[in-house]
C-alpha cells in the first residue's frame, strides 16, 4: 500500500507499507531516493495527515502511534497504550479523524476494576490533549464517529441493543440528540446547550437519507447492469444457436 504526500517545497514523499514495515522514498529532480524503513510494527490504520504533517497507525502491540514530519525527518511524538495493566484500563476501537484543525483520536476506555466505560479523545496538533468525552454505566459494545456539515457526530452502541447519537461541538462539549441532554467532560468547555438539536437531527436524517438514496441508486444501477448482461447473454446464446444450425446445414450439404 502506498501513501503519498509532499514537503512544503513541493517535493513528493512516498510511504510504502508491506508486511508491517513502512519504507520512505523521496523524489528529487526525477530521481528516487530510498530513505529506508521507518516503521516496523504497523498493524492497521496507517495514514498521513498531510495538512498537519502527522502520521498515525496502530501497532502490533495495540498502541496508537503518532509521528510528526519535519521535512524528511520522522519523529515519534505520542503513544496511546492499548492496555494499561497498572491502571486496569483497556483502550480499544481507535478512530482517527482530522477535524477542528487537529487530528482527533477517539477510543473506548474500559476500566476493568469497576467495569465502567468511557469514550475518550486525544486532540493532537503539535502536542496532545487527552480527556474524557463521555462516561457510561452501560457496556459500550462499539462506536463510530463521522463529520457532516461542519460538526462531528458520535454514535455509541450498547450491549443492550440501544444506542445514542451525539453532536460534538468545536469545544468538545456534546449534545445527546436523542434526549437533548447537554454534557461536557472537557474542563475547558464553556459553550451552552445547543438550541437547535431538532435542526441537527433533521440534518442528520437528511444525511442518512442521502446515503440511502445513493445506495438505492447504486442498487438500481447494478440491476440495470445485470439486466443488460442478461440480455447480452441471451442475444449471444440465440446467435450461437443460429450459428450452430448454419454449421449443421453446411455439414449436411457437404
Amino acid at each position: 500500500m502506498y501513501k503519498i504526500t509532499q514537503l512544503e517545497s513541493g517535493q513528493p514523499v512516498i510511504f510504502y507499507l508491506e508486511n508491517e514495515k513502512v519504507t520512505m522514498y523521496s523524489i528529487n529532480s526525477g530521481r528516487i531516493r530510498n530513505h529506508g524503513i521507518i516503521f516496523t510494527d504497523v498493524e492497521s490504520d496507517f495514514d498521513i495527515c498531510s495538512d498537519l504533517k502527522l502520521i498515525h497507525y496502530i501497532s502490533l502491540n495495540h498502541q496508537t502511534v503518532i509521528s510528526s514530519m519535519d521535512n524528511l525527518n520522522i519523529r515519534e511524538d505520542y503513544i496511546i497504550e492499548g492496555n494499561v495493566p497498572s491502571s486496569n484500563i483497556e483502550n480499544t476501537n481507535f478512530k482517527f479523524i482530522q477535524f477542528y484543525n487537529c487530528l482527533n483520536i477517539f477510543y473506548c476506555s474500559h476500566n476493568l476494576k469497576d467495569s465502567h466505560f468511557s469514550i475518550r479523545v486525544s486532540r493532537y496538533t503539535t502536542f496532545a490533549k487527552d480527556f474524557t468525552l463521555l462516561k457510561s454505566d452501560k457496556i459500550i459494545s462499539g462506536f463510530n464517529v463521522f463529520s457532516s456539515d461542519s460538526l462531528l457526530y458520535l454514535f455509541v452502541f450498547y450491549s443492550s441493543q440501544d444506542f445514542d447519537i451525539y453532536s460534538v461541538n468545536s469545544d468538545y462539549s456534546i449534545v445527546n440528540l436523542l434526549s437533548k441532554q447537554y454534557n461536557s467532560s472537557n474542563p475547558d468547555s464553556s459553550s451552552n446547550l445547543t438550541k437547535h438539536t431538532d435542526k441537527e437531527l433533521e440534518k442528520l436524517q437528511a444525511y442518512f437519507n442521502q446515503i440511502l438514496d445513493d445506495k438505492d441508486s447504486e442498487i438500481e444501477n447494478l440491476k440495470e447492469i445485470q439486466t443488460s448482461i442478461t440480455n447480452q447473454y441471451n442475444e449471444l446464446a440465440d446467435y450461437t444457436g443460429k450459428l450452430q444450425d448454419e454449421v449443421r446445414k453446411l455439414r449436411c450439404n457437404y
